[in-house]
């Protein structure tokens, strides 16, 4: 009775997603991106952070193995206000710099507002004519709402504070 000529008079569907389909994944996806962006923005501040206190760390032990390395008085200086640490091998060597403003994107405070100084000996010791009359002192670091520190003991050491 009816010739049958392909599909009927119907056409053959097609497979992927309509115009309307992919609209819709696109918004959901910019929705999660929108309400996770805080979080990783929040995580990366504190991981600069965590860098931060890490390197004063590293430059502390490295400003007492430059000492030792070379038989010289080092001095270690934290300079909040150019938010900066150094390392000088007396007399006037700069050995390492550390721009945390630029480095980490973080803001560097001492505990009296000042450049923090200690000094190395050659045995590894920190000189108490050199250091800081109020030790231990601590150096914080911050970035937006967050904040790090380190104190520095009466002997030289730098350790994390929490």
């Amino acid at each position: 009775m009816f010739a049958s000529c392909g599909t009927g008079g119907f056409s053959p569907r097609r497979a992927g997603l309509s115009l309307i389909e992919l609209l819709l994944v696109l918004m959901i996806g910019a929705v999660l991106t929108s309400m996770a962006s805080p979080r990783v923005g929040h995580l990366q501040a504190v991981r600069a952070l965590v860098n931060a206190q890490n390197s004063a760390i590293f430059l502390a032990a490295r400003a007492r193995a430059v000492a030792v390395e070379r038989g010289k008085t080092a001095r270690l200086e934290v300079d909040p206000l150019g938010d900066r640490a150094w390392i000088v091998v007396l007399p006037s060597d700069t050995v390492s710099l550390v721009d945390y403003r630029d480095e980490f994107a973080a803001d560097v405070f001492t505990t009296t507002g000042t450049t923090l100084t200690v000094c190395y000996t050659p045995r590894g010791f920190a000189l108490p004519s050199c250091t800081s009359p109020n030790l231990p002192a601590f150096v914080g670091f911050s970035r937006g709402r967050d904040t790090l520190r380190v104190r520095v003991r009466p002997l030289g050491q730098v350790e994390k504070y929490e």
